[in-house]
């Protein structure tokens, strides 16, 4: 080989095993901000080839590890650990060459205990991603500054508030320094807690046909519409148990929930839900029962109640003979035979539904 001909090889092998001399080290991140346990991924090239990478992310050196290919590049994914939130910097380094990414690291509240309570409640809140050792002030609702506290040297923080009085539904939480601020819920009930309640549980509830999603709410009432229990799901598709208070003994002129041998109506997020697996709630102080719940489109509930009846069948007879129109968006409900049509076969088999003659329709349960 030829003396001009080696020198062009050799240039050429160190430019294969060596691509950070084209050009500086490079490294991409995504995303740019988030929470503590956000997964970041690290991005690299230019780096030296088959080099050990290691990549630091504010004060946590090597909190990932990985080595360069041939060409110099690599990628390694690291979960945001615990320190002081803000502007931070990722660093990756071969030992020769580095470059670095800033990466925003955001406040949270990880932790509200209770989710649900009434008013005179202590709540106890948890968080982190606030700078270090900041003053931080509590907002609930209407109430502004409803308590302070400060975050630690690692930007978290543990603090409590007693709920005031407000109106009762779901309350914003806000945690907030003078830069940053977090937010969660809490649902402020109108449940007055008894000395006798009955318990329900389900591991089988639906809403517009899928498992109930975490965060929503379970609302128990009895007949005369009092309500007497609430649960926010936790896990997907499940509630209970749920603690449905009965009427106070001792407070005879006040209805604060059910009696004995009450019928309890529930609701999804406000929608009226369906039994789904035939047992009857009655109310019965320290019963535990297992109710699964379906809410949402539900296939013959014409009059969109809760529970298909005979008076759904007439709403489809009314609809045929010009004496009501059913809304274009719930036509679907109406067509328990999924033809594509309202005819009077579909109130028919809505009498037979209801009649226990059949068990579900072509277009649904």
């Amino acid at each position: 080989m030829r003396s001009g001909q080696l020198l062009i090889f050799i240039a050429l092998l160190l430019l294969a095993f060596s691509p950070n001399m084209l050009g500086a080290a490079n490294i991409e991140i995504s995303p740019q901000q988030g929470v503590v346990g956000t997964e970041v991924a690290v991005s690299g090239s230019g780096f030296g080839a088959l080099k050990q990478i290691r990549v630091d992310f504010g004060a946590t050196q090597s909190i990932a590890t990985t080595t360069a290919s041939v060409g110099g590049n690599f990628v390694v994914i690291f979960p945001v650990d615990l320190q002081p939130g803000g502007v931070t910097t990722v660093t990756a380094t071969d030992s020769v060459s580095s470059d670095s990414e800033d990466f925003t690291i955001l406040p949270q509240i990880t932790k509200i205990v209770p989710e649900i309570g009434r008013v005179g409640e202590v709540v106890n809140l948890e968080g982190n991603g606030f700078p270090a050792n900041v003053q931080l002030t509590v907002d609930f609702g209407s109430a502004i500054g409803i308590a302070n506290a400060a975050s630690i040297a690692n930007g978290s923080f543990v603090l409590s508030f007693t709920v005031n009085d407000q109106p009762p539904g779901e309350k914003i939480v806000k945690v907030r320094n003078g830069t940053s601020e977090a937010t969660g819920t809490f649902m402020l009930s109108q449940v007055i807690r008894t000395s006798t309640f009955a318990f329900f549980k389900s591991s089988n509830t639906t809403l517009n046909g899928q498992p109930v999603p975490v965060g929503s709410m379970i609302t128990a009432k009895d007949p005369d519409g009092v309500v007497c229990g609430e649960f926010i799901v936790k896990e997907a598709g499940k509630y209970g148990y749920m603690s449905v208070y009965g009427d106070e003994p001792a407070t005879p002129n006040v209805d604060e929930g059910a009696q004995t041998g009450n019928i309890i109506k529930f609701f999804i997020n406000g929608i009226p839900a369906t039994i789904t697996n035939g047992v009857e709630p009655k109310w019965q102080d320290r019963k535990k029962l297992v109710v699964d719940l379906a809410a949402g489109k539900i296939i013959g509930d014409v009059t969109k109640n809760g529970v298909i009846t005979g008076m759904d069948a007439v709403r489809i007879l009314q609809h045929l003979t010009g004496l009501i129109q059913i809304p274009a968006e719930d036509l679907e409900i109406a067509d328990v035979n999924d033809d594509g049509n309202i005819t009077p076969e579909d109130a028919g088999l809505i009498l037979k539904y209801v009649a226990g003659l059949i068990q579900n329709f072509s277009a649904g349960p």
